[in-house]
């Protein structure tokens, strides 16, 4: 496998097309079809489907442009050592399932280093996939949930990938419902009134940290209707046209209800006598010490938590 076929692979990727990527490459349309048909038989299974307006990725070609690109940056930071600026070059990437809680100790970190140049990476994905960004590299840090439940199995878990956890906050799953919601105005409210709404949950929040007695304990499944989305606004929309209902985890720093007021987006939280408790932290890979960002970065986050 060569670098020039992995910089084929994604700006075929990229553009959908052979024919266009072979004019951004300024290579000829054979010889990037060549090159992606060797890469194909190197690897043992096929990265496109062909279709009649070009091509686009099997799902072992996406998860391969993950891995890719992840190459490409490494080379990128490789060729960059030589710079002569490259001290003075900052950059710092972090992975969250929700990445508002990372909002203000980035603002704090932007302010740090003042004129330096600098570039802030911050990446909302599943649990799975910021546990994978951290242990492959991608980002310096990862912001995760885990069900009290599940600790011993999540931590033996990160062990395997050599990522280690550090708690920071505890967390209580609570239903959030907009200012406007019908049933914000009545004088007592049963947690099963909620079941006759939609259910708008964000996708980034999958159940891989919630342990099957939690996820009973939520009642996901008595909801009629649901909702799974991957935009926080989208979700507000949901909450204020449909009335829909979402959870949400909730510590002494309610991060998202303050950030949602400070845009003039006002919610109601409903928290639960037995609530699903989460412990909510940081992780990183166990191999390499703690940088100065890093560790600028954490004790940012606990300021702002605390």
């Amino acid at each position: 496998m060569t670098l020039d076929q992995i910089y084929y692979f994604i700006e075929i990727a990229k553009t959908g097309s052979m024919s266009q990527a072979a004019n951004v490459l300024h290579v000829s349309q054979p010889n990037i079809s060549m090159t992606i048909k060797s890469l194909e038989n190197e690897v043992g299974y096929a990265l496109f489907n062909r279709i009649p307006r070009g091509v686009e990725l099997t799902r072992q070609g996406a998860e391969f442009l993950y891995y890719a690109e992840s190459i490409v940056k490494n080379v990128q930071e490789i060729q960059a050592i030589r710079e002569p600026d490259r001290e003075h070059l900052t950059t710092f990437a972090i992975s969250a399932q929700y990445v508002s809680v990372a909002i203000y100790p980035l603002e704090d970190m932007y302010h740090l280093f003042g004129n330096q140049a600098k570039t802030f990476t911050i990446r909302q994905n599943n649990f799975s996939d910021v546990v994978d960004d951290v242990a492959s590299g991608y980002s310096d840090l990862g912001l995760i949930n885990i069900s009290v439940h599940q600790t011993d199995f999540i931590n033996a878990l990160l062990e395997r990938k050599g990522v280690t956890f550090t708690p920071i906050d505890r967390r209580e799953m609570a239903l959030a419902v907009s200012s406007s919601h019908p049933l914000c105005d009545a004088p007592s409210v049963k947690w099963s009134d909620f079941y006759a709404y939609p259910l708008a949950i964000v996708e980034y929040s999958d159940k891989a940290y919630f342990s099957v007695q939690d996820v009973k304990h939520l009642s996901f499944d008595s909801f009629k209707s649901k909702f799974y989305v991957q935009d926080m606004l989208f979700l507000y929309h949901l909450m204020t046209s449909l009335n829909a209902v979402t959870f949400l985890s909730i510590g002494k720093h309610h991060d998202l209800d303050n950030l949602l007021k400070k845009y003039q987006m006002r919610i109601k939280v409903y928290t639960m006598d037995d609530p699903v408790v989460l412990t909510f932290g940081y992780i990183r890979q166990a191999s390499k010490p703690l940088d100065y960002m890093e560790q600028y970065f954490i004790n940012a986050l606990k300021k702002h938590l605390g």
